[in-house]
């Protein structure tokens, strides 16, 4: 497999995973969906790497209010596949598949004042997790855990998230 990455800004990337080959249908759907994804992307990104969402659905948005850092990996979440729906809870946001065999929930964010709290599926992500930041032990229902503070580790955390999303 081949990896290009698209810089957004100074602290983001967009990377995608390519095939040596592809149908010309497939071809086209995957980089059409790519393209649209980095185009909602760069309409998040303000001129400190944040910005707004952008979301313009009806449905209220229970976490308005957080911090940038939620709003970013929240939105970036979003854009992974149209197989995917949010549910907001009192303390934080998950991501749930909404597949007929694949129902859970593989991503839960929980802001904290100006840092995000992420949880992840259980499992092994230490395949991702290069920089050793998810932290096993002693948390929210013995579920992996990051801790973000700073807007560079957001793209990281997404990496992780993709690999889980992508995974059987």
């Amino acid at each position: 497999m081949i990896t290009i990455s698209i810089t957004l800004d100074e602290h983001s990337k967009y990377s995608i995973e390519l095939k040596e080959e592809y149908k010309s249908e497939d071809f086209i759907a995957t980089f059409e969906g790519h393209i649209n994804k980095v185009k909602n992307l760069l309409s998040t990104v303000g001129s400190n790497g944040l910005g707004n969402t952008g979301d313009t659905r009806t449905q209220k948005d229970a976490f308005s209010n957080a911090n940038d850092l939620f709003k970013k990996l929240s939105f970036m979440i979003e854009t992974l596949g149209k197989d995917i729906y949010k549910e907001d809870h009192a303390t934080m946001r998950s991501f749930k598949f909404n597949r007929a065999y694949r129902r859970k929930g593989f991503a839960w964010l929980a802001p904290k004042g100006q840092s995000l709290v992420v949880y992840l599926r259980k499992g092994d992500h230490s395949s991702v997790d290069k920089e050793n930041k998810i932290v096993q032990k002693s948390t929210f229902g013995g579920f992996p855990m990051l801790y973000i503070k700073k807007a560079d580790e957001v793209d990281y955390a997404f990496n992780i998230i993709k690999k889980i999303y992508q995974s059987p």
